[in-house]
């Protein structure tokens, strides 16, 4: 009888120290999930500057701190580019994962980066040349400051 109540007793105990276990480890990975959400929410977008290096506005510099810029002929682009050789909608710059991303937006003629027809999305580094129908641009990305 007496070993029955310490066999019933010990398996309480372990029960407790499982589901506290358990209890634990949720609470943990929620607050950790919790963390990661918002740090995602409040991470702010570099500043990409785009340099022309052709025609009369030569070494004027756009500069943008949204994630999202659309470059192309129509006027709802965030950068709208007099240029019948650009399309209406030719290529997004976007930030995510940490990078800036440019995509050509299926466009006639294309979009070049370093020389290279850009074919899928690729990350654009600081120095990177951009050729958009008869511009040039340089890229630079301004890091965010700790």
């Amino acid at each position: 009888m007496v070993a029955a109540i310490l066999v019933l007793t010990l398996r309480i105990i372990l029960m407790l120290v499982l589901f506290s276990f358990l209890g634990w480890t949720i609470y943990t990975l929620w607050k950790d999930l919790r963390l990661k959400s918002f740090a995602a929410q409040i991470q702010k977008v570099p500043a990409i500057t785009l340099i022309e290096r052709s025609g009369v506005n030569e070494n004027k510099e756009n500069t943008f701190s949204v994630s999202e810029i659309t470059i192309g002929r129509e006027a709802g682009n965030t950068l709208c580019l007099d240029d019948d050789i650009i399309s209406n909608r030719h290529a997004s710059l976007t930030f995510r994962n940490g990078h800036w991303w440019i995509e050509d937006l299926y466009s006639t003629n294309g979009t070049y980066l370093n020389d290279e027809k850009v074919s899928s999305p690729t990350i654009l580094i600081t120095g990177d040349d951009l050729h958009i129908g008869n511009q040039f641009y340089e890229i630079r990305i301004t890091e965010n400051q700790p």
